[in-house]
């Protein structure tokens, strides 16, 4: 009986976040990295061979990042995918969310 009073006890606390307090606590576990991309559409074209799985990238200091081509293409205009970057990633390196800062 004590075991389950004390895993309610321990969910009460984690679910009596306020919002604000929940953001937090998910922004300080995210790590962001900047780069820009500059590829004309005859490069993207062999993004659409089924042999290409990821598009590597250097952020800006020099870390080479691993994107999957799926997370690149929506990206892809007329004139390729050209941009300036921010990839979110959890504390695992797990992607969140990659984002179109500005088009160069």
């Amino acid at each position: 009986m004590k075991r389950f009073q004390s895993r309610c006890q321990s969910q009460r606390s984690t679910q009596a976040k306020t919002p604000s307090e929940y953001q937090e606590s998910n922004r300080s576990a995210m790590k962001s990295f900047y780069f820009s991309m500059n590829m004309n559409y005859a490069q993207c074209d062999s993004l659409y061979h089924n042999t290409i799985r990821y598009v590597v990238v250097k952020d800006d200091n020099g870390k080479t990042i691993q994107l999957k081509k799926s997370h690149v293409l929506k990206f892809l205009t007329p004139e390729g995918i050209k941009g300036r970057f921010r990839l979110d990633v959890d504390d695992n390196n797990a992607f969140k969310q990659l984002q179109r800062l500005a088009k160069i």
